[in-house]
């Protein structure tokens, strides 16, 4: 019983929290997209429609929300990118409920 432990695995959260949050990129399509753009629009970051389609002003609002946040403005919304927004969005409901 004193033997040694059995093969490392990542956390299952941890593996799922990355698959919440895809790269995405133009021509990228579907209900990520569709969240990334409603969370891009929450913080004035206009992405145009919310239709799950990464197009040319999504593609505008991410470099923005890139800028703004201090970020390489790649285009492409990556692992910084979705974390920047949604500490983002979390600051803001913190900010909120201290309000109330």
């Amino acid at each position: 019983m004193g033997g040694s432990p059995g093969p490392v695995h990542a956390h299952k959260a941890r593996d799922k929290a990355a698959g919440q949050n895809p790269t995405l990129e133009e021509g990228a399509k579907g209900y990520q997209v569709k969240r990334l753009q409603r969370l891009l629009k929450d913080h004035h970051f206009d992405p145009g429609a919310i239709d799950g389609i990464f197009g040319p002003a999504t593609k505008k609002a991410v470099v923005t929300a890139q800028k703004a946040h201090g970020l390489n403005a790649s285009c492409i919304a990556g692992v910084m990118t979705w974390h920047a927004i949604i500490a983002a969005a979390e600051s803001k409901t913190q900010e909120n409920s201290s309000l109330l």
